[in-house]
């Protein structure tokens, strides 16, 4: 029988990695469980970025900021409505400067903004554009759910 992937990175960890690792996992379930759609949160949290396993909480934002931005910037790309979109993205992009300066009220009201373009938007019937605007709108919410735990 198959070693299951997910198992095999768990096999070089040493004591101390494995606790931080399981600590994270824990952080990001804390943190996706506040969110519409935990299961999406967590996926998009523990699949996008290699800092997630060891990230600390404003790590974590950097993962979820990014991710917003290449989720919107995909949806924008082949939405009909790309206004809203780019006023996602333009909300986006002042996200690292304001997480740099320690201005997570600012980060709270960018992921407002996010959150509401996006759920302005109407996408056509292709999958692909539905599941990157379903994640857009999780990640919106996860930006607002960590600023608010690192003021």
């Amino acid at each position: 029988m198959a070693t299951p992937r997910i198992l095999l990175p768990l096999l070089f960890l040493t004591a101390g990695n494995l606790l931080l690792l399981l600590t994270n996992a824990a952080l990001v379930d804390d943190i996706c469980r506040q969110t519409k759609e935990p299961p999406r949160c967590v996926i998009i949290l523990m699949s996008t970025d290699a800092r997630t396993p060891t990230a600390t909480l404003s790590v974590l934002e950097e993962v979820a900021i990014e991710a917003a931005m290449f989720s919107a910037g995909q949806c924008k790309m082949g939405a009909d409505n790309q206004d809203l979109y780019i006023a996602a993205l333009d909300a986006l992009l002042s996200g690292p400067a304001n997480l740099q300066q320690h201005n997570y009220a600012k980060l709270v009201e960018e992921a407002g903004i996010v959150e509401s373009a996006i759920g302005g938007c109407a996408v056509a019937n292709d999958a692909a554009l539905v599941r990157a605007n379903q994640d857009a709108s999780v990640e919106a919410q996860t930006i607002a759910i960590i600023a608010r735990n690192l003021r």
